[in-house]
């Protein structure tokens, strides 16, 4: 019962559905809904919404990750299922991409990182009071392994920071124990999650 059209986008965190692309038909009652091709709706793909990526890409009329410059703001929606489906690791071809938007970025208010898993939580710093957790409990945290943020897409987003774009990751897999997560970190970067 929402009215999309009254916001300016509408940013999906993933896992829309149990199986949301299992089946043609959600898929396109999903896209009757959140007009999943639209330019303003991004939807940063989950866990349950990858059983067949070939129809995803279909209605979206978009690769599974992708860039793009939307209203003076540039977006990377990333995969964090690239390889298994709890291993929410960036590498290969998206690495790649995050890596020339980064080098290349130079006309934006703010680059905005979406992921469905809260990939960055992992050995951050000032995130200690959220890992650990354990992996059954469904936190925020659930099986995120070791995958490079800190080591590889950290320093990247340093460099469009020092060009005074400000930097937001934001997530959409928070987990079931808390309906929201804001941290400032040291980074500079504002970490978000939903």
């Amino acid at each position: 019962r929402i009215d999309f059209g009254a916001f300016d986008m509408t940013l999906l965190g993933g896992d829309l559905c149990e199986e949301s692309s299992k089946n043609i038909s959600t898929l396109v009652y999903l896209d009757s809904i959140f007009e999943l091709s639209s330019p303003s709706t991004l939807w940063a793909l989950g866990n349950h919404d990858n059983a067949n990526l070939d129809d995803v890409e279909k209605v979206t009329k978009r690769p599974r990750y992708y860039a793009t410059h939307y209203n003076g703001i540039t977006f990377l929606v990333l995969y964090t299922q690239e390889k298994e489906d709890w291993i929410c690791t960036i590498s290969g071809e998206q690495l790649e991409m995050v890596r020339h938007v980064t080098d290349t970025i130079k006309e934006s208010s703010h680059l905005v990182v979406m992921t469905h898993k809260l990939i960055w939580i992992k050995d951050h710093p000032n995130m200690k009071e959220h890992q650990g957790i354990k992996a059954y409990d469904w936190s925020c945290n659930y099986m995120i392994h070791e995958n490079g943020w800190n080591t590889e897409i950290v320093p990247m987003l340093h460099n469009v920071q020092k060009r005074g774009i400000k930097v937001i990751a934001l997530a959409g897999d928070i987990g079931n124990n808390v309906s929201e997560f804001e941290v400032h970190a040291d980074d500079d970067i504002e970490y978000l999650a939903s």
